[in-house]
């Protein structure tokens, strides 16, 4: 063992002796005439606390130089004296008297807890003051030092390359990036109407708002008319569209081009009707708003162009009947359903 730890071990059996000596309870003396079962409870409470209880056969006995209380009990009044030592003499504390009215077990257990109330803070004071703090331990024997590693001889460290050129962007990616935030469609568009199905060009102008949502501005316009044939007379029917709706890009949800929205849309009906004499053809107009939804979809050529198609189904607010006389021969926008492919730019 070297000299060091020696005197450390040395001075850490003299603390601990040191403690131990200073940790001796000090005593009660208690003095009663009261039942067994009564004195029972209250030298248990006292002796909970730490404190050594004298009972001594007489009560002139000297009082011990540890004893910090001391506890007289009278049986023919009743009452219990505790007297403290302060300033090296006994002083009364307290005086605590029994409930007549109460059991002798009941008086017993109140007066026990009285007087370990009031010998509690004592003992512990006495503690503290007979102990108090531990020497601190001795400081840590230095680490011997580490040894030097040896020295790395010099690394010659070659240039990183440079890097690679970026990738071409190609149409799907530039798309799906939202490199743009407008684009344009043009297509041809074959719109169901009283007389079956009729061929319309159809124009989109689109601009992101914000994040995936798209505002989408579109027109409609007849490239041929459809017929509604009844009692030997005709008719010709045609309609113009305007189309306002808020799409949402779904591209990253589905893993394809897909926008989806609703809006609502305009319609111009115009009708030429034409019938034998005596009956007389007339031409007239009406306007109708129709409520719709709309879903396009694409496949990206390049980097600009892609080829689209999609769908808008509406449904007429007002209702617009075409009649020949009293007869009503078809009624328009109720349903509404608009098929179209065409081509889409974004720059």
């Amino acid at each position: 063992m070297s000299p060091q730890r020696g005197i450390i071990s040395v001075l850490l059996s003299s603390a601990l002796l040191f403690w131990l000596s200073a940790a001796q309870a000090d005593s009660v003396r208690y003095l009663s005439d009261a039942s067994e079962p009564f004195n029972r409870r209250v030298v248990a409470e006292i002796e909970s606390v730490g404190l050594e209880v004298e009972q001594p056969a007489s009560e002139t006995a000297a009082l011990p130089d540890d004893c910090v209380a001391l506890i007289r009990v009278s049986q023919a009044s009743g009452d219990v004296e505790v007297w403290l030592r302060t300033s090296g003499s006994l002083a009364l504390a307290t005086k605590l008297s029994r409930d007549t009215a109460a059991s002798e077990d009941d008086n017993g257990v109140r007066i026990a807890e009285a007087v370990r109330g009031i010998l509690a803070p004592v003992a512990e004071r006495r503690r503290q003051e007979a102990m108090g703090p531990l020497p601190p331990p001795p400081e840590p024997l230095p680490a011997p030092p580490a040894p030097m590693a040896p020295a790395e001889p010099p690394v010659d460290i070659a240039p990183s390359p440079p890097p690679p050129p970026a990738p071409v962007d190609s149409g799907a990616a530039r798309r799906a990036s939202g490199a743009s935030d407008w684009e344009a469609a043009i297509a041809l568009a074959a719109v169901s109407q009283p007389g079956g199905a009729g061929w319309s060009a159809a124009l989109d102008v689109r601009g992101r708002v914000v994040s995936a949502l798209w505002a989408e501005l579109g027109g409609v316009l007849p490239v041929t008319a459809t017929t509604i044939e009844a009692r030997g007379a005709s008719a010709d029917v045609d309609a113009r569209f305007l189309c306002g709706t808020l799409a949402w890009e779904m591209r990253d949800v589905v893993g394809f081009p897909l926008r989806g929205g609703a809006g609502a849309t305009l319609a111009w009906i115009e009708t030429r009707g034409e019938a034998p004499a005596p009956r007389r053809g007339v031409k007239d107009s009406a306007t109708a708003v129709l409520p719709h939804l709309k879903l396009h979809s694409g496949v990206d050529m390049n980097r600009v162009f892609a080829a689209e198609f999609g769908a808008l189904a509406a449904y007429s607010v007002n209702r617009t009947d075409i009649a020949f006389g009293s007869e009503i021969v078809g009624s328009f926008g109720r349903p509404l359903l608009l098929a179209y492919v065409g081509i889409s730019i974004q720059p």
